[in-house]
């Protein structure tokens, strides 16, 4: 039985969930895919396992019910909870804010083994979540910025899949050095944020205090002492070039102290994610109008 393994190709919550499903099916073939990216051709396959992914803002899923034979998918946007009883036939596991993909697709292909710590720390981080429930938000941080050092991108996914395979298998010590390393290059970080932040737009929307900022990189990483310190709630970091013709990527990553959803705010621009961490794409005049 021929299978593929259609997986977020651009953050690490998507590679660790690709990694996994990979393990529990060595044969399959990996394709990373993105937002706005063309949609897969799924037809030659008899199962296709979806990591990470709400593929449309529409619920317009025929694409994959169509060609599918089979279909598993594993997702932890709002998204995804909404428009899974729309293929009610199917096996989906879908969950809502406050646990990761990987830790998801972990849990569906490897029920009866302890989640690896690995995938606990890529899983906390990419919810964006300080109060989770499995480890603490700075060790999650930090690991996250151990990872980064080796980049993310669609032209990499695949080596980067590779790459989280063998976090799974890494012991506590290996992990807890790893998140020591990664300490070390948030301070690093830290000297870039406070140059970064000079150039802030500081506003609201509504009545909640924002900060809008151009940005390369990795946004969320960027971000952390000046969340850290409370005073603004939303944080709207903008790609400084286009990602398609006439529109930018804009992050949205909200405090713990605010009750404002980044999820919906994305939703108004065609976008979505979590309550805390979403995305979505804006023209240079929607920006502007923030």
């Amino acid at each position: 039985m021929k299978k593929v393994i259609i997986y977020h190709s651009v953050d690490w919550d998507g590679y660790m969930s690709a990694a996994i499903a990979h393990k529990a099916n060595p044969d399959a073939d990996l394709y990373p895919w993105n937002y706005g990216e063309k949609e897969p051709d799924v037809s030659e396959y008899d199962e296709v396992i979806l990591v990470d992914l709400t593929i449309s803002d529409k619920g317009d899923y025929s694409w994959m019910v169509d060609n599918a034979h089979k279909l598993v998918w594993i997702d932890h946007h709002e998204a995804a909870v909404i428009n899974a009883r729309k293929l009610a036939s199917y096996k989906i596991d879908a969950c809502a804010f406050g646990i990761g993909a990987c830790v998801l697709t972990w849990k569906y292909f490897f029920p009866d083994k302890e989640v690896p710590r690995a995938v606990k720390l890529a899983g906390t981080y990419d919810t964006f979540c300080k109060t989770g429930e499995y480890v603490s938000w700075n060790n999650a941080w930090n690991y996250q910025m151990y990872l980064h050092q080796f980049g993310s991108g669609s032209g990499r996914a695949v080596s980067f899949v590779w790459r989280a395979r063998k976090q799974l298998n890494a012991t506590k010590e290996q992990i807890k050095v790893r998140i020591k390393q990664g300490k070390k290059l948030e301070k690093k970080r830290r000297a870039i944020e406070t140059e970064l932040f000079k150039s802030a737009v500081y506003t609201s929307i509504g009545n909640v205090p924002a900060c809008k900022l151009c940005v390369t990189g990795q946004p969320s990483m960027l971000i952390k002492s000046h969340m850290d310190e409370g005073k603004t709630h939303v944080f709207l970091l903008r790609s400084e070039v286009e990602v398609s013709p006439g529109l930018y990527s804009v992050s949205i990553r909200v405090s713990e102290n605010s009750d404002f959803n980044a999820c919906e705010f994305a939703n108004r621009y065609g976008g979505g994610g979590h309550i805390r961490a979403a995305g979505c794409r804006m023209t240079l005049e929607e920006w502007e109008q923030l």
